[in-house]
C-alpha cells in the first residue's frame, strides 16, 4: 500500500504518516531548504510544500506548470530548482514562486530535453543532467550554460543522478552505462566504477566515510575504497598575474593532509607547461606543503594548463591561467632588457628541472650549481650565449636537499635556491 510521506522525530525509532493536504501521494524527490521549507515532487502533478515539518502541505505555488516533476534540488543559497516536461524552473523564495529558465537559452539549436538530476559544487555552480546523456553547468540560474556528453558514443540516456565530492569531482550515473567521474568541472568524463554491469543506477550519494553509494535496480552498491581524498587544496584554480617576458612570477599552492593517523604522498602532474615530469610530494599527518608554481613566459599571450594532484583516495584538478606581456614597447625585438636568472621549474623536482635565463646581448655566461655549504656540484653553462631567452636542464644525480644556482655574466650575478626531492 502506498502511504506517501512518513516522518520521524526520534532518529528512526518510530514513524508517522504526514500526508495532510496531499491528494496524489506518489513522489520522486523530497528536498529541504536551510530555512526549513520542505518540498516534495510528485510523479503526475507538480510540487507540494510544507513550512511546519510536514504537519500540513500545500500545492499553492505559481510559475510552474502542473506536470509530473523529475528533478528537485535545493542549493546552499536556498535557491530551489525543479524540472518537468515543460522545462527547468527555479525559485528564490522557498518554492512559493517559480521562474522559468529559457528553453532556447538552455538548449540552443536543440529540441527540448528533460532534466532528471541536479548537483552543486563548492563554488555554487549548478549541474543538471538530462535524458540525452548530457550534463549542463551554470552559475547564473541557467541563463548561460556549458554542456558536455558523459558516456562516449551514447546519444540517448538518462543522467539519473549527479553528486559532487568534497573536492568538486562530479559523479554522474548514466542509465544502463554505469557511473562516470569528471575532475575538470564537467568538461570531460571517465568511467570509474566497475562491478555493476549495465544495471540502472537510480541515485548516488557520498557516505560520511567518503564511500560513494549507489542505489541500483539490483540493490545497493558501495565503492571498496573511500573516494573523498585525504588531502585538500586551498584553491581549485590558480591565476598567475601578467608577467613580462624574461621575468618570473611564482605563486604558492597550499596542499593539506587532513589525515591524523598517517602521512600521504601526492603525485603532481600537468598537461602542458608546468610539470612535464610528475612530482611526488610527501605530507606528514595534519600538515601542509606550499607548492611553488613558477611562470616564465618566452612569448606574448595567455597560457592555460591543468594541474592534477592524485592520491590513492582521489584526485584534485586545478586550472592554471597565466598572462605574459611585452618586455618593451610594441615593435621591439622582444629581447630581454636586462640579464636574468629565472626560478627553476618544477621546484621541488626529482630528478630533472629546467632553469630559465636570458641576456640582453651576446655575452659570456656561467651557470653553476653549489651545495648550501658552497661546494661546486655542476656547471651547466660556461661560454658565449647569444642575446635572448634561454633555458638549461639539470638532471641531478646528487642527494636530496637544497642547492644554489648562480648565474654570472660580467658584473651581473644572481642566485636562485632549488629543492631536490628523492
Amino acid at each position: 500500500m502506498n502511504v506517501g510521506i512518513v516522518r520521524t522525530t526520534d532518529n528512526g525509532i518510530s514513524w508517522e504518516n504526514t500526508n495532510n493536504g496531499i491528494s496524489v501521494p506518489y513522489f520522486r524527490k523530497i528536498v529541504s531548504t536551510k530555512a526549513g521549507t520542505t518540498l516534495a515532487a510528485t510523479v503526475n502533478y507538480s510540487i507540494y510544500r510544507t513550512t511546519n515539518n510536514g504537519s500540513s502541505w500545500s500545492d499553492n505555488i505559481s510559475g510552474i506548470p502542473s506536470y509530473g516533476t523529475y528533478g528537485l534540488f535545493a542549493s546552499r543559497k536556498d535557491i530551489v530548482y525543479a524540472s518537468n516536461d515543460n522545462g527547468v524552473f527555479y525559485s528564490t523564495n522557498q518554492g512559493a514562486l517559480w521562474r522559468s529558465a529559457s528553453k532556447d537559452t538552455m538548449y540552443p539549436g536543440k529540441d527540448f530535453h528533460t532534466v532528471h538530476s541536479f548537483a552543486e559544487n563548492s563554488k555554487g555552480e549548478i549541474f543538471a543532467g538530462n535524458n540525452v546523456n548530457t550534463v549542463l553547468r551554470s552559475a547564473d540560474n541557467f541563463n548561460t550554460i556549458k554542456m558536455s556528453s558523459v558516456a562516449p558514443g551514447v546519444s540517448t540516456a538518462d543522467i539519473t543522478s549527479l553528486v559532487c565530492s568534497s573536492t568538486d569531482d562530479v559523479y554522474a550515473s548514466v542509465s544502463g552505462f554505469g557511473v562516470f567521474r569528471s575532475v575538470d568541472n564537467g568538461v570531460t568524463w571517465t568511467k570509474v566504477v566497475a562491478g555493476m554491469g549495465s544495471m540502472i543506477v537510480r541515485d548516488l550519494v557520498f557516505a560520511v566515510s567518503g564511500h560513494l553509494v549507489a542505489a541500483t535496480s539490483d540493490g545497493i552498491y558501495r565503492t571498496t575504497l573511500p573516494l573523498s581524498p585525504s588531502f585538500r587544496t586551498v584553491s581549485r584554480s590558480v591565476k598567475i598575474p601578467q608577467t613580462r617576458i624574461g621575468d618570473t612570477s611564482t605563486v604558492l599552492l597550499t596542499i593539506v593532509n587532513t589525515r591524523s593517523d598517517s602521512s600521504i604522498t601526492v603525485r603532481v602532474s600537468s598537461l602542458h607547461h608546468y610539470f612535464r615530469t610528475p612530482l611526488e610530494v610527501t605530507i606528514a599527518q595534519m600538515d601542509s606543503v606550499h607548492l611553488p608554481i613558477a611562470f616564465l613566459p618566452t612569448t606574448v599571450g595567455t597560457f592555460n594548463d591543468s594541474l592534477f594532484l592524485t592520491h590513492t583516495s582521489g584526485s584534485v584538478g586545478i586550472a592554471l591561467t597565466a598572462v605574459s606581456s611585452l618586455v618593451s614597447v610594441p615593435g621591439s625585438d622582444l629581447l630581454p632588457k636586462d640579464y636574468f636568472l629565472g626560478q627553476n621549474f618544477p621546484n621541488p623536482f626529482n630528478p630533472k628541472t629546467t632553469i630559465p635565463f636570458g641576456t640582453p646581448r651576446r655575452s659570456h655566461v656561467t651557470i653553476t650549481l653549489y651545495s648550501v655549504l658552497g661546494q661546486k656540484v655542476a656547471t651547466l653553462v660556461d661560454g658565449i650565449v647569444e642575446a635572448g631567452t634561454h633555458s638549461v636542464q639539470w638532471n641531478a644525480s646528487v642527494s636530496a636537499g637544497f642547492y644554489l644556482c648562480r648565474m654570472t655574466s660580467g658584473a651581473y650575478s644572481q642566485t636562485r635556491k632549488l629543492l631536490l626531492l628523492k
